[in-house]
């Protein structure tokens, strides 16, 4: 049984429209989903989901402060425990914008990388050169900082900033039971675990679906700043823009470290 897992926050609802379009194509392709929905979330996308039969669990969270960094970390290893609940021999995790837009632009590259996960026990699935840099420089350039660090400790020259994973049971439950990451930087420290574990296969995969999707819940501002490039360059002439993504880049360094602490 393949799963799709994730988890969904969006309390404006921006996502509304892209999810509903791809929905019916994610449920197509996929055995089973499960959401792990926040609290806060537009409760509007949370019925959509119920109505098509997606498993749909309600965490706890509340609201954060400005540039606050929330514990994605234990969200996404608490999606993975709920696909294991619904049986799942092998799973995909990937942030529920990420899948939409995936779906909605990459669907016949989607329904390849779906075949491959059998294969492996564990995917690291990231970006192809142009799918990486269509995203902002604040972006480009704090989670190259990631990857290149990633690169100098395991050897691997991936991407592993776009938290999309394909995982079998067995290395599931291995990330369940031993990682204690509830940062961002569960997207270096997992497929390091992994590594370092030996017993688990793991590999990689370049998408171009992988993309800058977050464009997609704003129409109306890309509209009015004339192209996607020109609403990216007005979000990124925010300084506070780039403050939170150096932290988040200093959180994902941090567990990269907390790893070959841990297992020295």
């Amino acid at each position: 049984m393949i799963v799709y897992t994730s988890t969904y926050f969006d309390p404006n609802g921006r996502l509304f429209t892209p999810i509903q379009k791809a929905l019916p194509k994610i449920l197509e392709t996929f055995d089973t989903i499960t959401i792990s929905v926040s609290n806060l979330a537009y409760q509007g996308t949370v019925d959509l989901l119920k109505a098509h039969g997606v498993h749909v669990t309600v965490r706890e969270e509340r609201p954060r402060k400005e540039g606050e960094l929330p514990p994605v970390g234990f969200y996404r290893r608490t999606a993975v425990s709920h696909a294991l609940e619904c049986g799942a021999t092998h799973m995909l995790l990937c942030d529920l914008d990420r899948m939409a837009h995936w779906v909605n632009y990459y669907p016949e590259e989607l329904e390849k990388a779906v075949a491959k996960l059998a294969k492996k026990d564990f995917w690291v699935i990231g970006r192809t050169e142009r799918a990486f840099l269509s995203h902002p420089p604040s972006m480009v350039q704090t989670e190259g900082i990631i990857n290149e660090v990633f690169a100098k400790v395991s050897g691997k020259s991936w991407d592993v900033v776009a938290a999309t994973r394909g995982m079998s049971a067995k290395a599931a439950k291995y990330i369940v039971e031993t990682s204690d990451d509830n940062t961002f930087g569960n997207d270096a420290s997992w497929p390091l675990l992994i590594l370092r574990n030996g017993r688990l296969s793991i590999d990689y995969l370049a998408t171009e679906g992988m993309e800058f999707e977050t464009a997609d819940a704003f129409p109306d501002e890309v509209a009015k700043a004339g192209s996607v490039p020109a609403w990216i360059g007005e979000q990124d002439a925010n300084p506070e823009l780039w403050m939170y993504r150096l932290k988040a880049a200093q959180v994902e360094v941090q567990s990269i470290l907390s790893v070959l602490t841990d297992n020295n």
